[in-house]
């Protein structure tokens, strides 16, 4: 007897669920929805150009630093004002943990600059969207993981993975936008089992020394 009352409770809450689900569904469709938004070409370089003033001060603090490292000689002080980057370099970069972070730091910044100048230059020339902000997302936790050389060989070997599935969509004209994301994973896998040939043939290792030397 128990049982059949546990059955018959068990029936009758399924029926009010099912009941709450079809009242729901019943106001959805009453509810006139708002048509989504197109954005248009000017709405999309606008939006770029906003991105682009976000982008503007730190790079000028990154170009900043540049000029203070490479010409540390040439500034006013003792023995070449050494202080503007020589102790730090000294000093602080032989504690590995804060070696380690600045790395990461750097390869998460390359990576993702690469793929944000893509989206602004690509946006600003056909007026669509040509890159997601989760592609930036994306190769900045590359870039913090693989380093500076690798990420940016990964952005520039991922779109010979997308070019074939491109290539037939243009044809087919199904469809014209290409989700990024996964050439992008593909690009990194790849450069994570050669990069070393890569880097060999290319010679990045003597542009990574010079670039250390010059600091």
């Amino acid at each position: 007897q128990q049982k059949t009352v546990m059955e018959k409770a068990a029936r009758s809450a399924e029926a009010r669920d099912k009941e709450e689900a079809a009242r729901q569904v019943e106001e959805m469709k009453s509810q006139p929805q708002p048509p989504a938004k197109e954005f248009t070409a000017k709405d999309i370089r606008r939006e770029m150009r906003h991105e682009m003033a976000f982008l503007v001060f730190p790079m000028a603090g990154a170009i900043l630093a540049v000029f203070l490292g490479m010409h540390q000689s040439r500034l006013p002080g003792d023995a070449g004002a050494h202080w503007v980057a020589r102790p730090f370099w000294q000093g602080w970069m032989h504690i590995s943990f804060i070696n380690g972070f600045l790395s990461a730091l750097l390869g998460g910044l390359v990576g993702a600059l690469a793929v944000w100048l893509t989206r602004i230059l690509g946006s600003m020339a056909f007026g669509r969207e040509a890159m997601g902000m989760g592609d930036v997302d994306l190769m900045f936790g590359v870039g913090a993981i693989i380093g500076a050389g690798p990420v940016t060989v990964a952005f520039f070997i991922a779109p010979f993975f997308g070019l074939a599935l491109a290539l037939y969509m243009l044809l087919t004209g199904k469809r014209r936008e290409l989700p990024y994301g996964p050439y992008l994973s593909l690009g990194t896998a790849f450069v994570l089992l050669y990069y070393c040939p890569i880097a060999e043939y290319l010679g990045l290792r003597a542009v990574m020394v010079m670039i250390r030397s010059a600091y």
